[in-house]
């Protein structure tokens, strides 16, 4: 099993990308070729300070562990159970599409004994909203595209985001992990805070093996909040194991928190393809 990645790293400007208050796009991201991940995201509506006409910074980069980590990296694809390593791969870029100003695609392919066997494309689409209106929504689509004459089993790992850091001077921290779980009598939100997560290990299980149902997670500070929901497919729930975590190790004073997410067996029938999102 070999995977075609690109030779270099490029960064991709997509969404308000002069911070302008009253563009239609109500983020600025900063996207990565590296694991087709989020590097910065700012947003239109708020400011960094009340003085200041820079835009605020909801997630940045964070180094660790001698290297600089990214939001939403995919970690591994797993094929009839034979894991992929991606962590670290650059993928190739789409070209912009006219038609769609507003959406980034990556890509990058899996080959065995030298024949393509998987593709995978990662989307993330902004939306146009009203100033204002309070809302920031980025969309994430995985589409696995199976270029071989046989089915094929997948399975994805992909992470949230890093970098939500404290807002502003607050004494008390308010970093969180926060989940939505489905129950015959609703959704009950679990919290973890920032200091919970020390432990050995340091994360924390939502799911595990499909036990529940992952109705959405965020990442969030006093004020903000990145909430990840999957999208439904059909009547199914799609994520099979989620854990609020800190990326890359347990280090209090950075800001790692996050979730990981894995997928369920999606198969996929020659020739193919299968897509799942996340809003």
């Amino acid at each position: 099993i070999t995977v075609d990645s690109a030779a270099e790293e490029r960064i991709i400007e997509l969404g308000n990308v002069h911070n302008d208050p009253l563009d239609p796009s109500p983020i600025r991201l900063q996207l990565s070729n590296r694991e087709a991940s989020v590097v910065s995201a700012w947003l239109r509506d708020f400011k960094d300070r009340l003085d200041s006409q820079d835009r605020y910074q909801l997630v940045r980069p964070v180094e660790l562990g001698g290297r600089v980590h990214y939001s939403f990296p995919t970690e591994s694809v797993t094929i009839d159970q034979q894991q992929i390593p991606l962590r670290g791969l650059n993928w190739q870029v789409r070209p912009p599409d006219e038609g769609r100003p507003l959406a980034q695609e990556f890509w990058i392919e899996v080959l065995k004994d030298g024949e393509p066997l998987l593709r995978m494309i990662k989307t993330y689409s902004l939306k146009e909203q009203a100033v204002g209106n309070g809302h920031s929504d980025l969309d994430l689509t995985l589409e696995f595209q199976n270029l071989s004459p046989s089915a094929i089993n997948v399975i994805a790992t992909q992470w949230g985001p890093v970098g939500v850091g404290k807002a502003g001077e607050e004494s008390q921290d308010s970093r969180r992990v926060t989940a939505g779980l489905a129950h015959e009598g609703g959704v009950t939100a679990e919290y973890y805070p920032h200091a919970k997560l020390d432990g050995n290990p340091p994360f924390k299980e939502l799911i595990k093996g499909g036990s529940r149902i992952l109705e959405w997670v965020a990442v969030a500070n006093k004020f903000f909040a990145v909430i990840v929901a999957p999208l439904p497919s059909g009547d199914q729930p799609w994520i099979a194991d989620a854990r609020a975590t800190r990326f890359a190790g347990s280090v209090s004073d950075v800001d790692n928190d996050t979730f990981r997410l894995v997928t369920m067996t999606l198969a996929v029938p020659p020739g193919g393809q299968v897509s799942r999102g996340l809003d």
